[in-house]
């Protein structure tokens, strides 16, 4: 995961997150330089940087590999004195993936294992100011448009599904289940409005238009196991898949 300023963030261990703070003179130089966040007694599961701001990032977190346990979400600053806590916030089952708003600088998500998903507010130190609760397993995968004239954001589950959701609303504006297997992840077009794709244990890969639900327009089967993640190309309009 990299920042606006191509800072990498890597998760060395169960408890512990690095941060490469130059990484194009580091590597140049053969000299690299981090420095380190423990989240002591939580495995790390995702990171995402702010759109707002460079040195700001998300971690989502969980006890026990998500097994058992809850889940911490903090928001870190890269000072150059170290990492900075920004926020903590607990939930009682683990967290697996989280997402910035881009209509709101203190707004984020996260997908929890318990099948919701909570949203957060930097400014709201008491807890999540909303919980929508509606897929029957884990939420693994979350992601918010980042098309700032559609301010939806998408949900992933082991239910096997994947539900739009509009962060004003009280229910999900639709649900899309072709998947076959748990769905592990599901991101939107940074290019083509309104389109996202999805990637799942039914060994496939699949393209969405939220404009004609609920089956996908295209199915590519991808690999001869499960498709964990995928992701666009930032500049061009390409498809990555793992």
């Amino acid at each position: 995961m990299y920042s606006k300023e191509k800072c990498p963030v890597i998760f060395r261990d169960a408890y512990t997150a690095y941060l490469a703070l130059d990484a194009v003179s580091a590597a140049k130089n053969h000299n690299f330089m981090a420095v380190t966040f423990h989240t002591r007694g939580r495995h790390g599961y995702a990171v995402k940087f702010s759109p707002y701001f460079g040195q700001r990032f998300l971690c989502a977190t969980s006890q026990h590999y998500g097994i058992a346990g809850g889940g911490t979400l903090f928001v870190l600053d890269i000072l150059p004195s170290g990492i900075q806590v920004i926020g903590r916030w607990e939930w009682r089952e683990g967290l697996f993936d989280c997402s910035w708003s881009e209509h709101n600088q203190d707004f984020s998500i996260t997908a929890s294992g318990d099948g919701s998903i909570q949203m957060w507010d930097l400014k709201n130190p008491k807890g999540p100011i909303k919980v929508c609760k509606e897929h029957s397993a884990e939420v693994y995968g979350v992601d918010w448009s980042c098309n700032r004239q559609l301010d939806q954001f998408l949900s992933a589950s082991w239910d096997h599904s994947i539900k739009l959701w509009d962060p004003n609303g009280a229910q999900s504006l639709a649900t899309f289940a072709d998947h076959q297997h748990v769905v592990y992840s599901a991101v939107w077009s940074p290019h083509v409005p309104r389109t996202f794709a999805s990637a799942s244990g039914d060994n496939t890969l699949r393209i969405w238009d939220i404009s004609a639900p609920p089956h996908a327009q295209q199915t590519i089967r991808a690999h001869d196991g499960e498709v964990l993640t995928c992701d666009w190309a930032k500049y061009d309009v390409v498809l990555w898949e793992k």
